[in-house]
């Protein structure tokens, strides 16, 4: 028995805190070159120290703003633009429109070796955040966790910096 307890103080103890994250928290995109802040515009009902909880579902662009200049490669770009393509039901096909399949044509190789350090972030988020809490839902979705991370379609990774409690 004492065993069992010591190893799970042990276990405790080794592993990272994760705390539910709220409207506010601070948000890194690995691309991006400023912090973001996660907002919530309509609260779910679920609130830690006065402030609403987010879900892994909270991922719009009414919730993930500007991560001031995006530093990615433009081969990124082309594969956003190539995904664009393909899953907008109005857009021509890829090969019917001139400036894209320039685009593609001039490949992700050399795109890759021209950065667009000027160009404004605008966040292309790919599903919902990751690791939600499994065993709490919020209007069916699970609770967002400050381990969880998010992906944009031109390769920055989005992590959680501060949770918002504070």
């Amino acid at each position: 028995m004492l065993d069992l307890l010591i190893g799970a103080i042990v276990k405790g103890l080794l592993q990272a805190e994760q705390k539910y994250v709220v409207r506010g928290a601070t948000l890194k995109c690995s691309l991006g070159t400023d912090p973001g802040v996660l907002n919530l515009p309509k609260s779910h009902g679920v609130y830690i120290k006065k402030k609403p909880v987010m879900t892994v579902a909270d991922c719009t662009p009414d919730n993930i703003g500007c991560f001031g200049f995006c530093q990615a490669k433009m081969g990124g770009v082309l594969d956003h633009i190539a995904g664009w393509s393909r899953t907008t039901s109005n857009s021509l096909p890829v090969q019917s429109n001139p400036l894209l399949k320039g685009i593609l044509e001039f490949g992700a190789d050399q795109l890759n070796a021209i950065t667009a350090p000027h160009t404004v972030c605008t966040p292309g988020i790919c599903g919902k955040w990751s690791s939600g809490k499994e065993d709490l839902l919020i209007n069916n979705e699970q609770a967002l966790l400050s381990k969880s991370t998010l992906t944009c379609s031109l390769g920055g990774t989005i992590t959680i910096e501060h949770d918002g409690q504070d």
